[in-house]
């Protein structure tokens, strides 16, 4: 009896420990680097307090022309997001200043995202969306938005309604074109997609790791005079077999670009063709993750 209490409380303490690790790992930079010479360009930095459920996130780049940003996210008990502000650093003032918000109102399956802009240093109301989510998927139901008159709205309704193509409700998301042509291998696994119509032509093929992530990812862009499609890029990812990608707390989103749901990423290196047909290395981007202190 006394054996069977004791492996019982070992494994709810292992669960414990899974679930708190989930929260723990966090992606703390992001670092953008160039070809040759590993010169840091661009660094996502990515902070989170769990106490406050608040995700500080800053994009430096080091570029006298180029503006950092900052964004400070705020997540409800359902980690939900509820409000996000836009900041941008004013080199002169060596400080942030504010310049956009985001709220989000939940209600049923509907959402609510207004969005507030800095009028004389106060924040007005300058758009509305009103989304709902139908089977999974958010479309968008009315898009109210100010005329050039200061006392005039005007409202656009959708019947039916439309796909909501970009949204902030769960980070930053683009809906990805429907495929014309799709191949898998015995796996089950992608290995190449082809987008083509009127105006585009482009295919992606995949290869992946014994883990079943994504290795590499080949794209193309555009036909040759052949008929025969264009490279364009070419992508390698290594990942970190330690860390799971859903322990990951990512809210730049960075890990859900790969589209698997195993190991977390730590480095992708980006190729681009040359004249003589083979790859050349244009830039990485290494993944730093850190815990959280609770």
């Amino acid at each position: 009896m006394k054996i069977v209490l004791i492996i019982s409380l070992l494994f709810c303490f292992s669960l414990q420990a899974q679930q708190k690790r989930w929260q723990l790992d966090s992606i703390q930079q992001i670092q953008f680097y160039s070809g040759e010479m590993e010169y840091v360009y661009k660094t996502l930095h990515q902070f989170y307090d769990p106490k406050t459920r608040t995700i500080t996130k800053i994009n430096e780049i080091k570029d006298p022309y180029s503006d950092d940003y900052m964004y400070i996210c705020k997540y409800n008990k359902q980690d939900s997001l509820i409000s996000e502000t836009q900041y941008i650093y004013n080199r002169g003032k060596k400080n942030w200043k504010e310049r956009e918000k985001t709220v989000y109102e939940y209600s049923s399956n509907e959402i609510k995202e207004k969005i507030y802009t800095l009028d004389e240093e106060q924040w007005k109301i300058s758009r509305i969306f009103h989304l709902e989510k139908i089977n999974g998927k958010l479309y968008l139901k009315k898009d109210e938005y100010k005329s050039n008159s200061v006392e005039k709205w005007d409202v656009n309704t959708y019947e039916p309604y439309r796909e909501w193509y970009y949204y902030s409700v769960k980070g930053t998301i683009y809906k990805e074109k429907v495929p014309t042509e799709e191949r898998y291998n015995r796996k089950g696994q992608i290995i190449e997609k082809i987008y083509e119509n009127n105006f585009i032509s482009k295919k992606e093929r995949f290869t992946y790791n014994n883990s079943g992530d994504i290795k590499t990812l080949e794209l193309y862009d555009g036909k040759d005079e052949l008929g025969e499609f264009i490279r364009w890029e070419k992508r390698v990812y290594t990942y970190d077999p330690n860390i799971l990608n859903e322990e990951v707390v990512d809210k730049w989103q960075e890990n859900d670009k790969n589209r698997t749901p195993h190991n977390a990423i730590l480095l992708k290196e980006v190729y681009r063709p040359t004249n003589d047909g083979e790859y050349k290395l244009v830039y990485k981007q290494r993944y730093f993750y850190s815990s959280i202190q609770q």
